[in-house]
């Protein structure tokens, strides 16, 4: 692409005296290849910086031979040029070898402070500042970046001691920032694991501290209330599966219906605008095995989302593929809400993992669906529960919500900090390291 005419917007009000170069000017590729890849640690691009993989634990997809890989070394940035919605940009401490499909670019003299750009390009990757000059199918997960159009992109090029200057400045008021992040992070997990061990009490033991026990004869359930039952969820509720087969999809109109997957469950409810659509025959069909109505529970049945579920809350006609569905709409023995708790709680966990056989992917068949076993007390007093653990869990998850926003701030503060110092908005020196942070974020 001719980026000669290309205005860019966001380099306006930097300092004058900074100048800018195109990358070509300040970089040039590197594509050094070494005779023994044996003797280097493997590294790959993450978001979270260069890591060095363990090719021991075979995760990920690994080549046969490691010959034609590029040598990363620690004065250069490695890029995912394939990738401009999700790819990144970053600096090593490790010298080791990398994938040839990524693009690494090194200084042409020592006036460069490789901290610097390794910012000034995270903020364009981020900000989706390169997105525009992508090449590929258009908005599909490769849309990359063509090595002439990276040399030809504009550069800050402020003087070697203000680089230095900027990254002293920036690695210190990011590791600030993300000390608070991480933080809050724990404080949400934690948060989370106070609420899941108060549904995995309720569940289990009831309201009543003082109510009479009995074994359950489970180990990994343990003591339940005398009066209640340890029972298949079969017994409470029938218990069906959706399609498993791919039918043909259609285009949206006023005739076609969704077919639902467990990547429409978003936030406890469905999203039908990430559901393809299916003829009306079709729905049809389905339906035959599978009729969702309003109050009834789906769950996923496949893959490493198992357990993730939703209490149907439109009576607008879908079909469901790959996700289970427990008939709890009019139930008068299972209120549906508790069924959802059953299903947040250790116990479904607990089949999952029993019943997962081999390396592959996780699958629970209909069989092993209406075999899944929960401590059942009567319907009012399932409806008690649910009272209850909606009010607490409610509290829980509004603070959970609140440290999330909290994080959500600190990211958006910590983004435009570093926009604005990469481009001289914000102008830093020696002396200057105050932090200033919202006393409200935190």
């Amino acid at each position: 692409m001719d980026l000669n005419n290309v205005k860019f917007t966001w380099l306006e009000g930097s300092p004058k005296h900074w100048g800018q170069k195109k990358v070509k000017h300040l970089f040039k590729y590197s594509k050094e290849k070494i005779k023994n890849p044996e003797d280097y640690p493997i590294l790959s691009l993450t978001m979270r910086g260069v890591k060095e993989r363990d090719v021991s634990s075979n995760e990920g997809q690994l080549p046969d031979t490691f010959n034609g890989y590029s040598l990363l070394k620690k004065n250069q940035l490695v890029f995912n040029p394939m990738d401009l919605i999700s790819g990144w940009v970053d600096s090593t401490h490790i010298e080791g070898i990398i994938s040839p499909s990524y693009r690494i670019i090194e200084p042409l003299s020592n006036d460069i402070t490789i901290g610097y750009y390794r910012y000034y390009f995270q903020k364009l990757y981020k900000e989706k500042v390169l997105f525009p000059f992508g090449e590929g199918v258009h908005y599909q997960y490769r849309w990359g970046l063509g090595s002439v159009t990276l040399m030809n992109f504009p550069l800050l090029n402020p003087s070697k001691k203000e680089q230095q200057q900027i990254v002293t400045f920036l690695d210190d008021k990011t590791q600030k920032i993300d000390s608070l992040i991480q933080q809050k992070e724990k404080k949400i997990e934690l948060l989370k694991e106070k609420r899941t061990s108060l549904i995995n009490h309720v569940v289990t033991k009831g309201l009543d501290p003082n109510v009479e026990m009995k074994d359950s004869g489970v180990d990994w359930i343990g003591e339940i209330p005398n009066h209640w039952s340890k029972t298949k969820i079969s017994r409470f509720c029938e218990v069906k599966d959706g399609t498993h087969d791919t039918p043909k999809y259609i285009d949206i109109s006023e005739n076609s219906i969704p077919l639902v997957t467990s990547n429409s469950f978003v936030n406890g409810k469905i999203d039908f605008s990430k559901s393809k659509r299916i003829s009306q025959e079709d729905y049809i069909e389905i339906n035959k095995r599978s009729d969702v109505k309003l109050n009834d529970v789906i769950m996923s049945m496949i893959g490493s989302n198992i357990g993730n579920k939703v209490l149907v809350q439109t009576e607008k006609p879908f079909s469901i593929k790959n996700v289970c569905l427990f008939k709890t709409s009019n139930n008068k023995k299972l209120d549906s809400k508790y069924l959802i708790y059953l299903i947040e709680s250790k116990y479904l966990k607990y089949q999952v993992d029993f019943n997962q056989k081999g390396g592959g992917q996780p699958f629970l068949s209909l069989d092993e669906l209406r075999n899944l076993l929960f401590p059942f007390p009567q319907i009012s007093e399932q409806q008690q529960i649910v009272e209850y653990l909606d009010n607490q869990t409610e509290e829980i998850d509004t603070l959970i919500q609140l440290e999330q926003k909290k994080i959500d701030t600190l990211k958006e503060y910590r983004q435009s900090l570093i926009s604005e110092v990469v481009t001289g908005k914000i102008r830093v020196c020696e002396e200057d390291n105050s932090l200033s942070v919202n006393s409200q974020i935190i």
